[in-house]
């Protein structure tokens, strides 16, 4: 249900996450999670990253934001996609969580995302899947060459209406 939060599903960020998580569930060309592993969403806003995630096969998620409204809201639209058993929300920001997530979505600006790029990369599983938003068009190549000195590689990149998506491999 849109509400005030981000991730009504309207904004090209959002719609580029959901073509990105349709691409790494149902595209045979990607390598599939595994489903008993669990997804992050950090920054969740309304809560429709970590919700797809569950919806396209994860077993669980968990999920962060900052904003006491987008936690509510989030809490919200979990339960009436009845997910409440599989996602957990917090009011927090994404705390160490080594190898622990197969998925992480974030879609979240630039200086953010390579800011939390040491952590994104502890807590993701040796062989996870990383899936990056909120970014510029003129910011791609900067943030995926932040990402590709971390470790991580690049497998997929879209834009639309000058906003990006990236999918990286750890």
């Amino acid at each position: 249900m849109p509400g005030i939060s981000f991730g009504s599903g309207h904004h090209p960020t959002t719609r580029l996450c959901l073509q990105a998580i349709d691409n790494l569930f149902f595209q045979p060309e990607f390598k599939r999670p595994d489903p008993v592993t669990s997804g992050a969403d950090i920054g969740t806003g309304s809560g429709v990253l970590a919700i797809a995630l569950c919806l396209a096969g994860l077993s669980s998620c968990r999920a962060w934001d900052i904003d006491p409204n987008a936690v509510s809201e989030a809490g919200a639209n979990i339960d009436a996609n009845q997910l409440a058993g599989q996602i957990r929300i917090e009011e927090s920001l994404m705390p160490a969580c080594p190898d622990e997530f197969s998925v992480i979505c974030a879609n979240l600006r630039f200086p953010t995302l390579a800011r939390l790029s040491g952590l994104i990369k502890e807590n993701l599983s040796p062989d996870g899947t990383l899936i990056l938003s909120g970014i510029r068009e003129w910011e791609k190549q900067e943030l995926i060459s932040h990402y590709l000195a971390h470790g991580f590689s690049a497998v997929w990149e879209k834009t639309q209406k000058q906003w990006s998506a990236v999918i990286l491999y750890r």
